[in-house]
């Protein structure tokens, strides 16, 4: 993947051979785009926050109370956000 520039400019080999170039790269769960933007990963993100909001709604609706329902969300939800937050969180 080679960032920025335009996709004609460079063209990296290995051995005597081409390397594939592509627009987005997944590593340890984060997508990575060729402009470092992040959108694919944050969509991912968004995807799987409302499929648990949805699993919490349809299960533990009525048989827990909001207050356990918020913490389990909190506990399994801060962990989806956090997590390569470090290298995502701090791109503009």
């Amino acid at each position: 993947m080679v960032f920025g520039g335009k996709e004609d400019d460079i063209h990296i080999t290995l051995k005597g051979k081409p390397l594939e170039e592509v627009k987005v790269f997944r590593y340890l769960e984060v997508s990575i785009d060729n402009r470092l933007c992040f959108t694919d990963h944050l969509t991912e993100l968004t995807s799987r926050l409302s499929a648990l909001c949805g699993a919490l709604r349809r299960n533990l609706n009525g048989s827990i109370g909001r207050e356990l329902r918020c913490t389990i969300y909190f506990a399994l939800g801060q962990t989806i956000i956090s997590y390569g937050s470090l290298v995502w969180g701090l791109a503009s």
